[in-house]
């Protein structure tokens, strides 16, 4: 289940009519009140429709893991423990980070039911497949991060230790997308490792040396999207996606980046909307694997579900909301 917390419900399920509002025609949007606030921040949501992530329950007090529910409301399920829950998939395993407020130091866990916290030290979760397999990254001291991979207590460095960079979605193949470096055609490479075939870099639009690349989303089908910039000019960032052959196609009418790809090929992400000479806000949209192109309106989509739904946040009258937004057809909220 795919988590974008570097940026920086139940779907399908019988609950009680929530109130609705349809910034476009296409598009329904939920208000998830108990989340309302500055001190919430969101990351994954499952194909059950329950949200994890972190929040402030004491105005000045470090954020703690949370998870929510339409039927339980928000759980604290490691207590006041300061950290944040990253990712969480189909049956239930929450992973996430922990911090050390002694050191400023982060450190990984997996939650289930079953077992409890497993701690996984240096090892930072970014999204976990319902195998519990997690991507991440390897942070040590005085080192960079590089991409890795956690199983079965197991970490695998995806570059056998020569890489820096990061791991940030898998899919149910156990396929990881991410970015590295060096590797690739440019300063910084989007890719896709899998046991079979290792690292392999996603190219460029333009074959530039100075192209920064970055894959943050992967599905069933092994279609990836990201974004890609050069280290020039101001650094835009253009929203892009690739197939499954690696075939790169990019959508500079956006200024933006996609977050996420669920196993339908629809693509999420958010732009650049200007509102003065030297501002800007969010605004999300939604993609096709045709190309059909769906306004979320302002606000930031940080993940999406295979259901459909797409979790973020928007600032409703000054105050930050976490939203769900439904842009497919049968995909609602029912009572």
């Amino acid at each position: 289940m795919s988590s974008s917390a570097r940026v920086f419900l139940a779907i399908l399920l019988a609950v009680a009519p929530l109130p609705a509002v349809a910034n476009q025609s296409e598009v329904v949007r939920i208000d998830i009140e108990e989340l309302a606030g500055p001190g919430a921040g969101v990351t994954s949501i499952n194909n059950h429709g329950t949200i994890v992530g972190a929040i402030s329950t004491v105005v000045g007090a470090p954020n703690v893991p949370f998870r929510w529910t339409h039927a339980r409301g928000i759980e604290f399920f490691l207590g006041d423990s300061p950290g944040q829950a990253t990712a969480i998939n189909d049956n239930e395993a929450i992973a996430g980070v922990l911090l050390d407020s002694s050191s400023d130091f982060s450190s990984g866990f997996l939650w289930t039911r079953r077992n409890g916290v497993v701690h996984l030290g240096k090892f930072v979760p970014t999204a976990i497949d319902n195998r519990d397999q997690i991507a991440g990254q390897c942070i040590e001291v005085l080192s960079r991060p590089r991409p890795c991979m956690w199983q079965d207590g197991v970490i695998t460095d995806l570059g056998n230790g020569g890489l820096s960079g990061g791991a940030f979605d898998i899919n149910a193949r156990g396929d990881v997308a991410g970015q590295c470096e060096p590797c690739g055609e440019g300063l910084a490479s989007a890719f896709v490792w899998s046991r079979r075939t290792g690292v392999a870099p996603l190219p460029s639009s333009t074959g530039s040396a100075l192209a920064i690349t970055d894959a943050t989303g992967i599905n069933h089908h092994s279609e990836v999207v990201g974004f890609e910039t050069e280290a020039v000019g101001g650094a835009v960032l253009t929203p892009a996606r690739w197939t499954s052959a690696g075939e790169i196609q990019t959508f500079p009418q956006f200024q933006g980046t996609f977050v996420a790809i669920n196993a339908r090929g629809l693509a999420v992400g958010r732009y650049e909307v200007p509102i003065s000479a030297d501002q800007f806000v969010w605004h999300g949209f939604a993609m096709t694997r045709h190309g059909h192109v769906i306004t979320l309106g302002a606000g930031i989509p940080v993940a999406m579900n295979d259901q459909g739904a797409i979790l973020g946040i928007t600032v409703i009258d000054g105050v930050p909301h976490v939203v769900v937004w439904f842009v497919e057809p049968g995909n609602r909220f029912e009572p």
